[in-house]
């Protein structure tokens, strides 16, 4: 179970834009989530880490570290709960891992909360729809 997850950081949203970007652009970078993707690599000739900042090489890094691209057969079923009027992490990103999990055979279900934004008190149907995903995918694990 994910509320309201980051799942594709090079199509953030929508279709080609960059987290950094979007979060630069949309949020005026006021945001902690950036030192999350905040890539370094390490440079043996100065014994030191250094910013990744050739785009290419982001592109890259974003790439590897986006769910939508670790997405398998054999993945946990997963209940997604994302408001829709989120700006911090667009609704987009639950819509862009959805067919991921349908392709590779992996039950998923995506709870729309309408009118949220990012984060809110737990509903009552919100609340019993949790409950019943847990009771359906980890009892009968027991």
């Amino acid at each position: 179970m994910a509320y309201f997850p980051p799942t594709d950081f090079l199509n953030y949203g929508k279709s080609g834009q960059h987290f950094d970007k979007y979060i630069r652009e949309i949020l005026n970078g006021k945001n902690p989530c950036l030192a999350a993707l905040d890539f370094h690599h390490y440079d043996s000739d100065q014994n030191w880490f250094g910013s990744v900042t050739d785009e290419a090489e982001k592109r890259v890094k974003f790439r590897e570290v986006a769910p939508v691209t670790h997405v398998s057969q054999g993945d946990a079923p997963t209940l997604i709960i994302h408001g829709d009027a989120d700006k911090l992490v667009p609704i987009q990103q639950a819509h862009r891992i959805m067919p991921k999990f349908k392709a590779a055979g992996v039950e998923a279900r995506l709870l729309v909360m309408p009118g949220k934004d990012h984060g809110w008190k737990a509903e009552p149907a919100e609340v019993q729809t949790v409950g019943e995903w847990f009771d359906k995918h980890l009892l009968a694990t027991l």
